[in-house]
This record gives C-alpha cells, sequence and structure tokens, in this order.
C-alpha cells in the first residue's frame, strides 16, 4: 500500500455499482422508475417489476399491524404453516405458467407475502419453534431467500430476525434450537447472496440488509464464530465498507458485525487477511485523518474500523505482516501528527494510539515484532510519541478531553508502546529512547515517576475499600481472587510502569542534567521517590515488589530477565 495514495483515497464504489458508468442516463432512470412504486393519475398503482405495489404492501402492513397478538398453539401453526406451503407451491406454479406475465401471478404473490406476514405471530411463542423445525418449515423459508421478488425474500429476512432475537435469555434454548438449523441450512451463505442483488438505494431494500445484519448479530449472539460459511461474509462485509457513500447505518452495522467476526474467531482473523481486509481497512480508516465524523454514529462508525484492525492483529502473525507492509505504521504515525482544530470531537488520534499500541505490544517477541518497533523508531515516532506521553490529554477530542478515563486510556497506550520499544528496538535506536528521557531537564523521566505515583496511589484507595469489605489483600489466594479487580484498580498500569523505570534505570551509561547537577536515569529516579517516601510507604521497594510479583505471569526467561532488573535497580 502506498502511504500517499492512502491518504488520497475515497470510498469506491461497491461491486454492485461498477460499470455502471457507461450506461445512458435514460437507463438509470428507467431503472429507479421500475424499483420505487408509484401510483398513477388514474389511481392504479404501478407495481415493482417482481410484484407487489406500495398500496398492497402498505394495507397489508397496516391490517397486520391491526391484528391483536393472539394465542397460538400447535394446530394454529400446523394450519398457518399448511396455508404458507399451499400459497408457496401457488406462487411457484403461477410464476413458471406465467413468466411473461407478472399481472397474471400478482394475486399469489400479495397471498404469499401476506401468509409471511401473519408467520410473525410465531416469535412471541418460542416454545412452538421446536415444532415449527419438525414439520419441514426451515429450508422452505429459507428457499424464499432467493425469490425473484425481493419484496418477498427481504419479508423473509423480516421474520427470520424476528423470531431469532435473543433479548429474553429465559428464551434462549428455544431460540437456540432454531439458531442452530438455521445455521445448519447454511442461512449465512443464503443471506449474502440475498444482500448482494439489494440495491440500498430503494428503503425496502436498504431495510432488508440492515434485518438480514440484525439476523447475523443475533447468529453471533449465539455462536461468535458462526463456521463454514463466515468467508463470504466477511467478504461482503469488505466491500460494504469501501463502497460509497462514506458512511450510512448499514455502514455502521456492518463494522459492528465485522469487529464480532474477528474479536470471537482467530480463523475470522486469517480469512481476513486472506481476503486483503488488513489493506481495505487502512485505507478506509485513513479517510478520518483529515476528516471529522459528522455524527456520533460516524464517530462509532469510525472506532469500529479501528477496532477491526486491532482485532486483525490480535494473535495473527501474518495479519501483522500484512499491516506492516502496508504502511500501516506510516499512517497511524501520520494521523497522530494531524494537527486538528480545538474544537474538534475527533478521537481518530487515540484510536490510532490503540492501533500502535496492538502492533507493537504483542505478547509474542518475534523477528517481526523487533522489525515494526525499529520501524517506528525510523518513522520518526518518537517524536509524535513523547509528548502525548507527556500531555496525553492533547490528543483527545474536545467532548472527552476532561474525561479520567479518557486520559487513563492514552496513557495505558503509551506507556505500553515504549515499554514494548525499550525491550524489542535495536541498541541504537534504543539509545534514541533513552536520551528523550535525560533531555529538557529530564522532564520525561519525572513524568514516568508522577504516573507511577498516580496509579499507586489509585490501587492503594482501591485495596483500602477491598480491606472495608472484609478481605485480607495481602492473602496470597485473597489476591488471585481480587485479581481482575486490582488490575482494572491500577495494577495493570503499574506493572507496565514499573518495568519500564526498571529497564531505563539499568542504562547508567545515560546521563542527564537537572538544575546543572547531572544524574543517570536511576538516580533522578530514586531521588524523586525518595521525595515522597514516608514511614507507611517505600516506593522502591513498591517497584521491587510488584515486580516479582509480575516476574511470576512471565515465562522463564522474561522472569529471569525481571528478576535480575530488580536486582539492579
Amino acid at each position: 500500500m502506498n502511504i500517499e495514495e492512502v491518504l488520497k483515497y475515497a470510498p469506491s464504489y461497491s461491486m454492485a455499482e461498477e460499470g455502471e458508468d457507461d450506461e445512458s442516463e435514460a437507463n438509470e432512470t428507467n431503472h429507479h422508475f421500475n424499483k420505487k412504486r408509484k401510483i398513477d393519475s388514474a389511481g392504479t398503482s404501478k407495481t415493482f417489476n417482481h410484484g407487489l405495489s406500495v398500496v398492497d404492501i402498505d394495507k397489508i402492513i397496516e391490517d397486520s399491524d391491526r391484528n391483536e397478538v393472539k394465542e397460538v398453539n400447535e394446530n394454529d401453526l400446523k394450519r398457518l404453516i399448511s396455508l404458507f406451503e399451499r400459497r408457496l407451491n401457488k406462487n411457484q406454479e403461477m410464476r413458471i405458467k406465467h413468466s411473461d406475465n407478472p399481472s397474471k401471478f400478482m394475486d399469489s404473490e400479495l397471498e404469499l407475502f401476506d401468509t409471511i406476514k401473519e408467520m410473525h405471530t410465531l416469535s412471541t411463542h418460542p416454545a412452538l419453534y421446536e415444532f415449527f423445525i419438525n414439520q419441514n418449515t426451515v429450508p422452505k423459508l429459507l428457499g424464499l431467500l432467493s425469490h425473484e421478488n425481493t419484496d418477498i425474500a427481504c419479508a423473509v429476512v423480516e421474520l427470520i430476525e424476528e423470531l431469532t432475537d435473543l433479548e429474553d435469555i429465559q428464551e434462549i434454548d428455544q431460540v437456540g434450537i432454531l439458531i442452530d438449523t438455521l445455521i445448519d441450512h447454511q442461512i449465512v451463505l443464503l443471506l449474502v447472496n440475498n444482500m448482494e442483488r439489494l440495491d440500498e438505494k430503494v428503503k425496502e431494500e436498504s431495510e432488508g440488509i440492515h434485518n438480514s445484519l440484525e439476523i447475523i448479530e443475533n447468529l453471533t449472539d449465539y455462536n461468535p464464530k458462526l463456521g463454514k460459511d463466515s468467508k463470504q461474509l466477511l467478504s461482503w462485509l469488505l466491500k460494504k465498507l469501501k463502497s460509497k457513500p462514506q458512511y450510512n447505518a448499514n455502514k455502521l452495522y456492518s463494522s459492528e458485525i465485522l469487529n464480532i467476526l474477528l474479536q470471537n474467531s482467530e480463523e475470522n482473523r486469517i480469512i481476513l487477511g486472506t481476503l486483503k481486509g488488513i489493506d481495505i481497512l487502512l485505507h478506509v480508516a485513513a479517510y478520518y485523518k483529515r476528516h471529522d465524523a459528522n455524527s456520533e454514529d460516524e464517530e462509532e462508525y469510525m472506532a469500529n474500523l479501528f477496532n477491526c484492525i486491532c482485532s486483525s492483529l490480535q494473535s495473527c502473525e501474518k495479519n501483522r505482516e500484512l499491516f506492516y507492509n502496508g504502511e500501516g505504521l506510516e499512517l497511524m504515525n501520520l494521523i497522530l501528527k494531524e494537527k486538528r482544530p480545538k474544537e474538534s470531537n475527533s478521537e481518530v488520534r487515540v484510536f490510532a494510539c490503540k492501533v500502535l499500541n496492538h502492533c507493537l505490544s504483542t505478547e509474542k517477541m518475534d523477528k517481526l515484532l523487533a522489525m515494526c518497533c525499529d520501524k517506528f523508531i525510523e518513522i520518526l515516532g518518537l517524536r509524535v510519541l513523547m509528548p502525548i506521553f507527556q500531555k496525553p490529554n492533547s490528543i483527545i477530542g474536545h467532548r472527552r478531553k476532561k474525561r479520567q478515563s479518557a486520559i487513563d486510556e492514552v496513557e495505558e497506550h503509551t506507556i505500553s508502546i515504549l515499554l514494548s520499544l525499550l525491550r524489542n528496538c535495536k541498541p541504537d535506536n534504543v539509545k534514541r529512547i533513552m536520551n528523550k528521557f535525560v533531555e529538557l531537564n529530564m522532564v520525561k523521566t519525572e513524568r514516568l515517576v508522577e504516573l507511577f505515583l498516580k496509579y499507586t496511589e489509585r490501587l492503594t484507595l482501591l485495596e483500602d475499600r477491598l480491606r472495608s469489605e472484609g478481605y485480607d489483600v495481602k492473602d496470597e489466594e485473597t489476591r488471585e481472587v481480587l485479581y481482575p479487580r486490582l488490575m482494572e484498580g491500577g495494577l495493570f498500569q503499574l506493572q507496565l510502569i514499573c518495568h519500564t523505570i526498571l529497564i531505563i534505570s539499568n542504562h547508567s551509561n545515560i546521563i542527564g542534567q537537572f538544575e546543572n547537577q547531572q544524574y543517570t536515569v536511576k538516580e533522578r529516579i530514586h531521588k524523586l521517590l525518595n521525595m515522597y517516601k514516608n514511614a507507611q510507604t517505600n516506593h522502591l521497594d513498591t517497584i521491587r515488589s510488584i515486580s516479582i510479583d509480575y516476574s511470576k505471569e512471565k515465562n522463564e526467561i522474561e522472569a529471569a530477565e525481571l528478576v535480575e532488573l530488580v536486582k539492579l535497580f
């Protein structure tokens, strides 16, 4: 990926729109005329090219809305299924018999549509789902997703969306049986094939796409991996993200579904890489380097794009390599460098910082990670990173600028990135990092100590609350039980900070100056921490203690290195 091309990127039209430039304006007008329902001056309704008119459909919907929800038993459902099958067969016969004259099969289409709407009553009786499945109705219903009339297909989509809604956890067993059956009958592939032909410019078909995505979300709530049909879905989602317009509701939903699929499955992350998904995500995200989102929903869409990149890098070396070769590091660095108006609410620089953290802070210390860390230094990433380390709110959008949670997030990203750079860069680049900690009166060393004190205080307050709840926070077994709360309460950040302090303190050959007096980094840190020493707290011992505990979570080699750093501190 050429970074200059990325920054000039404007989303391409979807594949359905490609090749339409050669068509005449008249043909395009006729196309939309055929797709939209119209009423002529004589009062007779003009129809879709597939047969249903706006008057017919609206009447069906109004009648359906007026009907009160009735109790349904197996006999009622059996009669409804029988009616559905008769009308389905009749419609198929009429379409074959009168294939060249839509008016001849219009009535059968309306009857079929009407019956599909009636079947919505099943959604209020999930106890009947198993009976419904045993009547072999699911394959017939799914077959209508490829019906020539997209209104019929969209009606089926709307029905399935309602049937698979998992809002009531008490119904999960009944709904789960239906979802398993749908997945077994390749519903994901059928939905994708249907969405491929739907025209988003037509309101009803756009709603059909949205309902299809709702079904997929319902499926992922129950079965996050979706199985063998996810490749076609991932391909469609990527195609949707790079299509025009830049943003709409269905693109927001598509980005949410994509992120869910990537978070929950390593297989999906690998598939994404084979579909050139990393490059596509970088291209789409690059738009927001110079553009703010126009609404909160679009801001959420933008966040989803960057989260998709983060998820795709998780435990997937191939995607990290694609990100590296696709100049992802360069793009994130450029996004961080981009100045934004003071009133800007964009969080894009926070998202870019998060992506860098995911790329550079993987647990697997390998050659690729070292290459990424060295590349970040070589593209002058420290010039961008260190000012953010000093003032994290400098990249936070105006709306969240004073929120402590936003500042904490940026601090965590920058500390994690710095630690990874110190551990994985080649010696010359480590020296460049160390020089940042001794320049300008060693202000960045002071900043690191400031962060240590901040998160130490936060963790101490949490431990005090836990004691008031009756916990013995010094007991090893108790701390294991409390570990998630401790990590959320500042321990995780403290582990990173302490590890960073130990590493930079070990570089005794790097000398800085403060008030005309020379210090090594270690000497300056010791002096600063001793200023806050009291009868209850020795911060130097705190660093050693936290680091020793942290070493127990590491593999044998990393644990030995960390213990040695503690001894030298």
